[in-house]
């Protein structure tokens, strides 16, 4: 199986399983971000968010086939100010987290420098 995966979609792979098991605080200055999308990494890191801080495509009530089908539509850049306006959106959620917790507060530094908002 793997003679068939190309050597860029494999290190994607072993990139995104180190991002998965990488302490939050960590997160910033992990190595296995230089092989990822920014937008891949962007909607990782909301599954380390508190539920109350919702991803996109829960801000937008559509079912991730919805989202999934929108992420295959639109460019890296559509995805970026989509998570950057839902950063924006939960701006008071998004302060209570990153003041309660060092792993919450370096997810969402990367998340705004990701999206070059203001960090």
């Amino acid at each position: 199986m793997w003679c068939c995966v190309s050597p860029l979609v494999f290190r994607c792979l072993r990139a995104f399983r180190t991002l998965m098991f990488t302490d939050d605080t960590a997160l910033p200055t992990a190595g296995c971000l230089r092989d990822l999308a920014p937008s891949l990494v962007l909607q990782h890191c909301f599954s380390r968010l508190p539920a109350s801080i919702k991803a996109p495509a829960e801000r937008s009530g559509v079912s991730p086939n919805q989202y999934s089908r929108w992420l295959d539509q639109h460019t890296a850049a559509d995805v970026t100010r989509s998570v950057a306006s839902t950063l924006e959106a939960a701006r008071d959620e998004v302060a209570a987290a990153a003041a309660a917790d060092d792993g919450q507060a370096a997810v969402i530094g990367l998340m705004k420098q990701l999206c070059g908002m203001e960090v």
